[in-house]
Protein backbone atom coordinates (compact mmCIF):
# COMPACT_ATOMS: atom_id res chain seq x y z
CA UNK A 1 0.00 0.00 0.00
CA UNK A 2 1.65 3.64 -0.84
CA UNK A 3 0.44 6.27 0.38
CA UNK A 4 1.09 9.89 0.39
CA UNK A 5 3.02 12.41 2.74
CA UNK A 6 1.10 13.79 5.44
CA UNK A 7 1.31 16.85 5.42
CA UNK A 8 -0.19 17.76 1.80
CA UNK A 9 -3.11 16.10 2.98
CA UNK A 10 -3.72 17.87 6.20
CA UNK A 11 -3.14 21.68 4.52
CA UNK A 12 -5.74 21.51 2.17
CA UNK A 13 -8.12 19.43 4.27
CA UNK A 14 -8.07 16.98 1.43
CA UNK A 15 -8.78 14.36 3.24
CA UNK A 16 -12.02 15.51 4.82
CA UNK A 17 -13.19 16.47 0.82
CA UNK A 18 -11.84 12.96 0.32
CA UNK A 19 -14.71 11.10 3.06
CA UNK A 20 -17.48 12.88 1.30
CA UNK A 21 -20.24 12.21 3.67
CA UNK A 22 -23.26 13.73 4.80
CA UNK A 23 -24.70 13.76 8.35
CA UNK A 24 -27.89 12.60 7.38
CA UNK A 25 -27.19 8.97 5.15
CA UNK A 26 -24.33 7.23 3.53
CA UNK A 27 -25.09 7.13 -0.19
CA UNK A 28 -24.83 3.12 -1.68
CA UNK A 29 -22.14 2.07 -4.21
CA UNK A 30 -24.44 1.11 -7.34
CA UNK A 31 -23.29 -2.33 -7.75
CA UNK A 32 -24.18 -3.26 -4.53
CA UNK A 33 -27.60 -4.80 -4.06
CA UNK A 34 -30.24 -2.43 -2.29
CA UNK A 35 -31.28 -5.46 -0.62
CA UNK A 36 -27.96 -6.79 1.70
CA UNK A 37 -28.86 -4.21 4.02
CA UNK A 38 -26.02 -2.26 4.20
CA UNK A 39 -25.28 1.68 3.20
CA UNK A 40 -21.58 1.40 1.98
CA UNK A 41 -19.86 4.50 1.93
CA UNK A 42 -19.68 7.53 -0.92
CA UNK A 43 -17.12 6.41 -3.36
CA UNK A 44 -13.69 8.00 -4.24
CA UNK A 45 -14.42 8.36 -7.98
CA UNK A 46 -12.06 5.96 -9.60
CA UNK A 47 -12.64 3.81 -12.62
CA UNK A 48 -15.70 1.58 -13.04
CA UNK A 49 -16.02 -2.03 -11.59
CA UNK A 50 -14.42 -4.63 -13.38
CA UNK A 51 -15.72 -7.50 -11.27
CA UNK A 52 -18.87 -8.29 -8.21
CA UNK A 53 -18.53 -10.87 -5.89
CA UNK A 54 -21.68 -12.41 -3.89
CA UNK A 55 -23.20 -11.57 -0.61
CA UNK A 56 -21.92 -13.77 2.59
CA UNK A 57 -24.34 -14.51 5.28
CA UNK A 58 -24.63 -12.09 8.09
CA UNK A 59 -23.02 -12.38 11.22
CA UNK A 60 -24.18 -10.87 14.80
CA UNK A 61 -21.72 -10.04 17.27
CA UNK A 62 -22.75 -9.85 20.92
CA UNK A 63 -22.44 -6.21 21.85
CA UNK A 64 -19.89 -5.60 24.31
CA UNK A 65 -20.54 -3.45 28.10
CA UNK A 66 -19.78 0.27 27.81
CA UNK A 67 -16.41 1.00 28.75
CA UNK A 68 -15.10 4.35 30.29
CA UNK A 69 -13.05 6.54 28.01
CA UNK A 70 -9.12 5.68 27.89
CA UNK A 71 -7.50 9.39 27.31
CA UNK A 72 -4.88 9.52 24.42
CA UNK A 73 -2.38 11.58 24.78
CA UNK A 74 -2.33 14.62 22.10
CA UNK A 75 -1.61 18.20 22.21
CA UNK A 76 -3.37 20.56 18.91
CA UNK A 77 -0.74 19.52 16.31
CA UNK A 78 0.39 16.28 17.59
CA UNK A 79 0.30 13.49 15.51
CA UNK A 80 -2.39 10.66 16.31
CA UNK A 81 0.14 7.41 17.57
CA UNK A 82 -0.04 4.88 14.43
CA UNK A 83 -1.26 2.28 17.39
CA UNK A 84 -5.07 4.33 17.84
CA UNK A 85 -5.57 3.86 13.66
CA UNK A 86 -8.06 1.19 14.47
CA UNK A 87 -12.07 0.35 15.08
CA UNK A 88 -13.39 -2.85 16.49
CA UNK A 89 -9.42 -4.25 16.95
CA UNK A 90 -9.43 -3.65 12.87
CA UNK A 91 -6.05 -1.26 12.33
CA UNK A 92 -4.96 0.48 8.97
CA UNK A 93 -3.25 -2.16 6.94
CA UNK A 94 -4.93 -5.40 8.53
CA UNK A 95 -5.11 -8.05 6.42
CA UNK A 96 -8.49 -9.63 5.12
CA UNK A 97 -8.19 -12.81 7.19
CA UNK A 98 -8.25 -10.52 10.10
CA UNK A 99 -11.46 -8.77 9.09
CA UNK A 100 -13.14 -12.27 8.26
CA UNK A 101 -11.91 -13.47 11.38
CA UNK A 102 -13.26 -10.81 13.15
CA UNK A 103 -16.92 -9.83 11.23
CA UNK A 104 -17.56 -13.35 9.70
CA UNK A 105 -18.00 -13.59 5.90
CA UNK A 106 -19.71 -9.92 4.27
CA UNK A 107 -23.18 -8.94 3.32
CA UNK A 108 -21.74 -7.76 0.27
CA UNK A 109 -18.73 -7.81 -1.41
CA UNK A 110 -16.99 -5.46 -4.61
CA UNK A 111 -13.83 -6.11 -6.22
CA UNK A 112 -12.86 -2.47 -8.67
CA UNK A 113 -9.90 -2.11 -10.57
CA UNK A 114 -8.94 1.25 -9.27
CA UNK A 115 -7.07 3.40 -11.90
CA UNK A 116 -4.59 5.42 -9.60
CA UNK A 117 -4.01 2.04 -7.45
CA UNK A 118 -4.79 -1.68 -8.59
CA UNK A 119 -7.65 -3.75 -6.80
CA UNK A 120 -9.83 -2.35 -4.34
CA UNK A 121 -11.86 -4.79 -2.54
CA UNK A 122 -15.14 -3.48 -0.55
CA UNK A 123 -16.78 -5.33 2.26
CA UNK A 124 -20.45 -4.79 3.29
CA UNK A 125 -21.01 -5.51 7.04
CA UNK A 126 -24.53 -4.35 9.00
CA UNK A 127 -25.61 -2.65 10.42
CA UNK A 128 -23.87 0.23 8.45
CA UNK A 129 -20.24 -0.68 8.14
CA UNK A 130 -18.10 -0.90 5.09
CA UNK A 131 -14.18 -1.57 4.94
CA UNK A 132 -12.14 -1.38 2.02
CA UNK A 133 -8.98 -3.48 1.50
CA UNK A 134 -6.41 -2.58 -1.71
CA UNK A 135 -4.72 -5.64 -3.18
CA UNK A 136 -1.14 -6.11 -2.02
CA UNK A 137 1.87 -5.60 -4.26
CA UNK A 138 2.16 -9.48 -4.64
CA UNK A 139 -1.44 -10.04 -4.92
CA UNK A 140 -1.40 -12.71 -1.84
CA UNK A 141 -3.43 -10.61 -0.24
CA UNK A 142 -5.74 -7.40 0.36
CA UNK A 143 -5.28 -4.67 3.55
CA UNK A 144 -7.72 -2.35 5.20
CA UNK A 145 -7.04 1.31 3.85
CA UNK A 146 -11.04 2.61 4.82
CA UNK A 147 -13.21 1.65 7.82
CA UNK A 148 -16.61 3.79 8.44
CA UNK A 149 -19.44 2.46 10.75
CA UNK A 150 -22.81 3.79 12.09
CA UNK A 151 -22.90 0.82 14.62
CA UNK A 152 -22.50 1.86 17.70
CA UNK A 153 -21.48 -1.54 19.23
CA UNK A 154 -17.85 -0.76 17.48
CA UNK A 155 -15.53 1.74 18.98
CA UNK A 156 -11.86 2.68 18.76
CA UNK A 157 -8.77 1.87 20.13
CA UNK A 158 -9.57 4.44 22.97
CA UNK A 159 -13.07 3.63 23.65
CA UNK A 160 -15.15 5.91 21.46
CA UNK A 161 -18.50 4.86 19.59
CA UNK A 162 -21.18 6.25 17.68
CA UNK A 163 -23.29 8.21 20.35
CA UNK A 164 -20.30 9.51 22.38
CA UNK A 165 -21.12 13.33 23.00
CA UNK A 166 -18.31 15.61 21.89
CA UNK A 167 -16.64 16.51 25.07
CA UNK A 168 -16.21 12.37 25.20
CA UNK A 169 -14.22 12.77 22.39
CA UNK A 170 -12.35 16.16 23.56
CA UNK A 171 -11.54 14.73 26.46
CA UNK A 172 -10.39 11.51 25.19
CA UNK A 173 -7.85 12.42 22.21
CA UNK A 174 -8.12 16.28 22.84
CA UNK A 175 -8.23 18.88 19.73
CA UNK A 176 -8.69 17.71 16.29
CA UNK A 177 -5.67 18.20 13.75
CA UNK A 178 -8.75 19.71 11.11
CA UNK A 179 -12.75 20.33 11.57
CA UNK A 180 -15.08 20.83 8.43
CA UNK A 181 -18.70 21.60 8.88
CA UNK A 182 -21.33 20.62 6.24
CA UNK A 183 -24.92 19.86 5.48
CA UNK A 184 -25.93 19.67 9.29
CA UNK A 185 -22.78 17.96 10.75
CA UNK A 186 -19.24 18.39 11.63
CA UNK A 187 -16.09 16.38 10.98
CA UNK A 188 -13.40 16.03 13.29
CA UNK A 189 -10.44 14.17 12.51
CA UNK A 190 -7.21 13.36 13.58
CA UNK A 191 -3.99 12.56 11.99
CA UNK A 192 -0.80 9.74 12.04
CA UNK A 193 2.61 10.43 11.70
CA UNK A 194 4.23 11.95 8.92
CA UNK A 195 4.66 8.43 6.91
CA UNK A 196 0.87 8.32 6.59
CA UNK A 197 -1.43 10.43 4.33
CA UNK A 198 -4.29 9.15 6.68
CA UNK A 199 -6.57 10.06 9.61
CA UNK A 200 -8.72 8.41 12.17
CA UNK A 201 -12.59 10.79 11.63
CA UNK A 202 -15.74 11.58 13.40
CA UNK A 203 -18.76 12.96 12.22
CA UNK A 204 -21.04 14.83 14.64
CA UNK A 205 -24.60 15.62 14.72
CA UNK A 206 -25.10 19.68 14.26
CA UNK A 207 -22.28 22.56 14.08
CA UNK A 208 -20.05 23.27 17.24
CA UNK A 209 -21.21 26.47 17.87
CA UNK A 210 -24.82 27.14 17.86
CA UNK A 211 -26.34 23.22 19.20
CA UNK A 212 -24.26 21.81 21.43
CA UNK A 213 -26.81 19.22 23.21
CA UNK A 214 -26.91 17.02 19.69
CA UNK A 215 -23.23 17.06 19.66
CA UNK A 216 -23.16 13.66 19.77
CA UNK A 217 -21.09 11.04 17.15
CA UNK A 218 -23.52 9.46 14.58
CA UNK A 219 -20.31 7.82 12.51
CA UNK A 220 -16.67 6.93 13.11
CA UNK A 221 -13.87 5.77 10.74
CA UNK A 222 -10.80 6.03 9.18
CA UNK A 223 -9.22 6.58 5.49
CA UNK A 224 -5.56 6.30 4.03
CA UNK A 225 -4.57 8.22 1.17
CA UNK A 226 -4.14 5.96 -1.77
CA UNK A 227 -1.74 6.82 -5.02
Amino acid sequence: MTMRPIQAIFGSLAIATMLSVGCSSVQPQASVSPTSGVAPSAPVPQAEPQTDAGDGSRVTSPSPAPKPPTPVAQALGTPLPIEQMAIAGIPLQAPESAVRQRFGEPLSQVDEDWACCGMVRTLGYAPDTTIKLLESLDGSTFEVFSFRTRNPDLATRAGIRVGDSHQTLLQTYGPPDGIREEEGCTLLFYGVPNEYAAALWFKLEGDLQSDPSRNRIVEIGYDAQLT
